[in-house]
C-alpha cells in the first residue's frame, strides 16, 4: 500500500521532497501494528472498494481512474454557485485550474498540506500555500481552504487560555482577514477542522475547549489512529454537504479535540453526530462558505469526500470566470 502511495504522489506531481515525507510516514506507521484495516472496515464498507479501485488503476495503467480526476466540462456550472450578479458567462473565461489558497502554519504540517494539495489537484484546482509570513494577494486567489492546525486563540471568543499551549495568533489574524475578504468579494471558502472553528469564531460563535460535554466523543489519542477511526454523522437534507453525498448518514474520521459551542451569526448547522456535536456548517448568505469538522482530505478514496473538494474548485472556477467576464466588458 505504501508503494502505491509513492506512485500516487508521483502521479500527482508532488515535489521531490515528498519521498522524505513518505519515509517518515512509513516509519510512523510501523509503530502502530494494531491500526484497524481500511480494507475490511465493517463500519465503512465503501473504503475497501475505493482504495482497491484507485490502487488497481495505478498498478495496471500507471494513472488514477477517470472518476478520481474530475475532468471538468468547459460549460459546467456548479449548482447554486453563481454570484448574485446576473448575466451569462462564456466558458472561455473559465480558468482550467483555478487557484485555491490553502492556509497552514508557517512551519510544519507537511503531511496535512500534501493531503490538502492532493485533494485540490484531483478536483482540478491549483493549490498554493497561504501562511502568516506569505499571506498573498486576494486578487490572486480564486478559492480558499482553511486547513487544520493549532487551536484558535480562546480570547477571540471569551474562552479560557490553556497554560503552556502554543497558539498561532498570527495565523488567526491572517485567516480572519481572509474571511472578511471572502465575504466582501464572494470568494468560496471551505473550512476543515480548525478551519471550520475559525469561521465560526469569526462570525461571533464560541467553541468547547474540549469534548467532555459530548457522550462518546473521545477518539484515539494518536494522530494516525484518529485518521483511521470512524464515527457516524447525519447530514441535513438539501444542504451543500448533502449534495456531496448520496445518503443522509456518513462515517467520517475524528482528529479534532474541540467543537462548536454557540453557532456564529449567519451560519446554519448541516451535520451532527448522534451526541449533537456539530460536524458541518454553511453560511446562509455567502455563495460558498462551508465548514466541516472532519478531514475529507484523508478520505479522498471516497466519492463523498472528493465531491466536497470538487464543489469548492468548480465554484472557484465559476467565480473566476465571472470576474474575467466583467473585466473584459
Amino acid at each position: 500500500m505504501l508503494g502505491a502511495l509513492a506512485k500516487l504522489m508521483k502521479t500527482a506531481s508532488f515535489p521531490a521532497h515528498g519521498g522524505e515525507t513518505l519515509a517518515r510516514f512509513r516509519a510512523e506507521l510501523e509503530k502502530y501494528d494494531d491500526l484497524p484495516s481500511e480494507l475490511n472496515s465493517d463500519d465503512d464498507p465503501d473504503v475497501g472498494l475505493g482504495v482497491l479501485f484507485a490502487l488497481s488503476s495505478l498498478v495496471r495503467h500507471g494513472k488514477l481512474p477517470p472518476e478520481f480526476k474530475f475532468e471538468v466540462k468547459e460549460d459546467a456550472k456548479p449548482a447554486e454557485a453563481s454570484s448574485r450578479r446576473a448575466g451569462p458567462v462564456s466558458a472561455e473565461f473559465a480558468p482550467r485550474h483555478p487557484v485555491i489558497g490553502i492556509t497552514k502554519p508557517s512551519n510544519g504540517d507537511t503531511l496535512s498540506w500534501m493531503a490538502m494539495a492532493f485533494a485540490v489537484r484531483l478536483a482540478g484546482g491549483k493549490p498554493v500555500k497561504i501562511t502568516s509570513r506569505a499571506p498573498r494577494d486576494p486578487h490572486s486567489i480564486d478559492g480558499l481552504l482553511f486547513g487544520g492546525g493549532a487551536d484558535v486563540f480562546p480570547e477571540r471568543y471569551q474562552g479560557e487560555v490553556k497554560q503552556g499551549y502554543s497558539y498561532d495568533q498570527a495565523r488567526d489574524d491572517m485567516e480572519t482577514s481572509w474571511a472578511k475578504a471572502a465575504l466582501e468579494h464572494e470568494i468560496p471558502v471551505l473550512g476543515v477542522c480548525r478551519g471550520m472553528q475559525m469561521l465560526n469564531v469569526f462570525a461571533g460563535g464560541t467553541l468547547h475547549h474540549d469534548l467532555s460535554a459530548f457522550e462518546g466523543a473521545a477518539s484515539p489519542e494518536t494522530f494516525f489512529k484518529r485518521i483511521f477511526y470512524r464515527k457516524p454523522i447525519r447530514i441535513t437534507p438539501g444542504s451543500r454537504l448533502d449534495r456531496a453525498s448520496t445518503r443522509d448518514k456518513e462515517c467520517v474520521n475524528s482528529i479534532h479535540t474541540q467543537a462548536i459551542a454557540r453557532l456564529g451569526k449567519g451560519f446554519k448547522i448541516t451535520a451532527r453526530e448522534p451526541n449533537s456535536l456539530v460536524q458541518a456548517i454553511e453560511h446562509e448568505q455567502a455563495p460558498f462558505m462551508m465548514g466541516v469538522q472532519f478531514h475529507p482530505e484523508y478520505l479522498i478514496y471516497r466519492k463523498f469526500a472528493r465531491n466536497i473538494f470538487k464543489d469548492l474548485v468548480e465554484t472557484a472556477r465559476w467565480r473566476a470566470a465571472m470576474r474575467a467576464h466583467e473585466a473584459a466588458r
